[in-house]
Formats: structure tokens, C-alpha cells, sequence
């Protein structure tokens, strides 16, 4: 099973804790088992970008404080590109993966408590959407408060923390529940759905795929996970360092890790500038 890493010293690694990645049981497994084992440990190499993502957010915001309004604007667009990378990744699960696990298994309401867990975070997570919007559409950024957006990070990360972590075991399981259904099979269906869904090619090039690059850290568990990602990744990773970096280049120093897909030794410094725009 998935186990909640170890309390680390490292700024992307806290306030809200990691995913361990299931150990790969012993033996021999059935096909559904091994394609359940391997899009748990998936979805936990995600759920940690997206923890990394949060907790950089989360550290931030009080250092960017005193910052110039591009800074902050620049902190903000990162924690833009967080939410809607989060938000498609559960309206994904919610319209396509869930339906399709529940309905392969017979079982109506299989995957309900994940949904319910979704709906607990909901209203805060959209209000986080609706606080940073406000401080887009101010030039001078003047309504950013550091200790504001933590608070409102504050009210919903609880319960994502929950289901992220939470979701892990569900996928594990449901391949000892339901060993004759072609879980492969719906994982790929799952892909293809994301990909025609997603936010289109300019704005997946400019912020998915950077995003995905400087959240990822390749020595994470030991660099057990190193070798998970399909070889494309880090090619993709490589794409984006020397190309779609720069629409968003201000916003990736806020980022965990590096575009080689490394922790960032140290936070970045903002010098308090207030008359820089």
C-alpha cells in the first residue's frame, strides 16, 4: 500500500506530505492486479506534483508579499496553472474514469466516496481560483496578501490532502474486487480522453507540460520512480526547458524543482521592490 512519506526538511516536501508509492506485491498477479498496481502508483506520482505544486505555492506566498507586482502576478499565474491542472484531472476521474471503473465492475456507486471526497474540497478549492483571479485582475497586485492565501489554501487542503492520498488504496483494491475486468484497457480509454479534453495545445505546451516537468522530482523514494514515466516524458521535459519555458519563465521560479526534473537546492529570492511593476 501507499504510505504518507516521511516529514521532510525540504519546502516542497511540507506542509502537505507526499505520497509513498505502493510496493509492487510478490508473485504472480493477474492482469487486472498489475494494471491496477501500475495506474495507483501513477496517480501517486501525480498527486505529488500536484502536492509539490501547493506546497511551493503555499511557501511562497509569504515571501512574495513584499515582492513587486510582477512577482506576485508571476507567483499567481503558478498557482493558476496548479488549479487548472488539478481541476481537469478530477473533472477526468469524475466524467470518464470513475464512470468507466463502475460500470465495468457492475457495481453503480462503486467509486461514490472519491466523488463525495471531491465535492468536500470543492467550494474552497474554487474559492483559492477566485482569490487569485482578484489578484490578476489587479495591475498593481495590490490586493495579494501572503497570509491570505495560505488561509485559503488552508481551508480546503485537509480534505484533498484525504482523497489524494485515499485514492491510492482505492485503485489497489479494486483489482483484488474485480480481477476479470480489463483495467488496461479503461487506463487507456482514461488517456485518450484526457488528451481530446485537455486545454488545447497552446496552453498545454505552455503550462501543463513545464508544469509537469517542474513539479516532478526524479530522486524522490530513493529514485525508485526514476524509470515509471514513459522514456517520452523526459523528452517532453527537455522540449519544454528549451522551448515553452518562456511564456510562463516568470512564474517556473516559483517551481519545486528543475527542468531536469531536480529539487531546487534553495527558494527563490524576492528583494522587496514596491515601485517595480
Amino acid at each position: 500500500m501507499s504510505t504518507i512519506a516521511a516529514t521532510s526538511s525540504h519546502w516542497a516536501e511540507r506542509p502537505f506530505a507526499l505520497i509513498v508509492p505502493p510496493t509492487k506485491p510478490t508473485g504472480d498477479l493477474s492482469a487486472t492486479d498489475e494494471a491496477c498496481y501500475n495506474l495507483a502508483v501513477n496517480m501517486a506520482l501525480w498527486h505529488n506534483i500536484f502536492f509539490r505544486g501547493l506546497n511551493s505555492l503555499y511557501n511562497y506566498a509569504p515571501h512574495v508579499a513584499n515582492g513587486s507586482a510582477r512577482d506576485k502576478h508571476d507567483l499567481v499565474t503558478f498557482g493558476l496553472v496548479w488549479y487548472n491542472m488539478l481541476a481537469g484531472h478530477h473533472d477526468g476521474e469524475e466524467e470518464v474514469l470513475f464512470p468507466a471503473l463502475e460500470k465495468a465492475s457492475g457495481n453503480a456507486g462503486l467509486m461514490s466516496a472519491n466523488v463525495n471526497q471531491h465535492k468536500a474540497f470543492h467550494s474552497g478549492f474554487t474559492d483559492l481560483k477566485s482569490y487569485l483571479d482578484s489578484v490578476m485582475a489587479d495591475p498593481a497586485a495590490s490586493v495579494f496578501d501572503g497570509a491570505r492565501l495560505q488561509a485559503v489554501i488552508d481551508a480546503f487542503a485537509p480534505a484533498l490532502m484525504q482523497h489524494l492520498h485515499d485514492e491510492i488504496p482505492t485503485l489497489i483494491n479494486y483489482g483484488h474486487q474485480h480481477p476479470t475486468v480489463d483495467v488496461h484497457k479503461i487506463r487507456v480509454e482514461y488517456s485518450r480522453a484526457l488528451r481530446s479534453r485537455g486545454p488545447g495545445l497552446a496552453r498545454g505546451f505552455a503550462e501543463n507540460l513545464p508544469f509537469m516537468s517542474v513539479c516532478h522530482d526524479d530522486a524522490f523514494d530513493d529514485g525508485k520512480w526514476r524509470d515509471h514515466w514513459h522514456p517520452m516524458h523526459k523528452i517532453l521535459a527537455s522540449v519544454a526547458k528549451w522551448t515553452f519555458y518562456w511564456p510562463n519563465r516568470g512564474a517556473w521560479r516559483f517551481a519545486p524543482c528543475s527542468f531536469d526534473m531536480e529539487l531546487q537546492s534553495h527558494m527563490t529570492t524576492i528583494v522587496s521592490q514596491p515601485g517595480i511593476n
